[in-house]
């Protein structure tokens, strides 16, 4: 029972030669004596994984099973960096822009909480999307507290969100204060 393949699944076939060379599982020798968790380990420290798994499949398979984490937020750091974080908060990756499609805030410390990045996400996916389009300049304080900037039409208006709850509620809030005289809308 000689090691001689190395399966990988939870990620697209071109992602798996990566994860093959990164986890360097050593072939050609007994498979019962390949140490997965050292693979595993390999992987884990890259730090694109939320979840890593290896096992043996008998007659010569070893099998790593991983979790990618999954861009939700792109956070501008106090330096001026781009972090990309999970739902967690864990960031991930350091990139000059944010990825397509994932929401870019600006944060107040160098790292952000889970709490933080669920208020965030909270307080755009409560708005409408015709209202989300106009938010600009979305940033989240050290204590997890939202605030956003919302131009429509000539209006420009800061609007202090604050931390995750009654999302609905201040969304409707929002959209009504709009058209009310003043510069900021408060509904944390």
């Amino acid at each position: 029972l000689i090691a001689s393949r190395v399966d990988v699944t939870g990620v697209p076939a071109a992602a798996a030669a990566q994860v093959r060379s990164v986890a360097a599982v050593p072939l050609g020798g007994p498979i019962m004596r390949v140490d997965t968790d050292e693979g595993a380990q390999r992987l884990v420290t890259g730090q694109a994984w939320s979840g890593v798994s290896g096992s043996r499949s008998l007659p010569d398979t070893i099998h790593i099973d991983v979790t990618p984490r999954v861009a939700v937020l792109a956070v501008r750091n106090p330096r001026g960096q781009v972090d990309v974080v999970d739902r967690d908060g864990f960031a991930f990756r350091t990139v000059a822009t944010a990825p397509a499609g994932v929401p870019l805030v600006s944060a107040g410390s160098d790292q952000v909480t889970k709490a933080g990045v669920t208020a965030a996400l909270q307080a755009l996916g409560s708005l409408e999307a015709a209202l989300r389009a106009d938010v600009s300049g979305v940033s989240l304080s050290s204590a997890d507290q939202v605030s956003f900037t919302v131009q429509s039409g000539e209006r420009r208006k800061t609007v202090v969100w604050g931390g995750a709850g009654d999302g609905q509620r201040k969304a409707k809030l929002v959209k009504i204060l709009l058209g009310e005289p003043g510069s900021t809308i408060d509904v944390s």
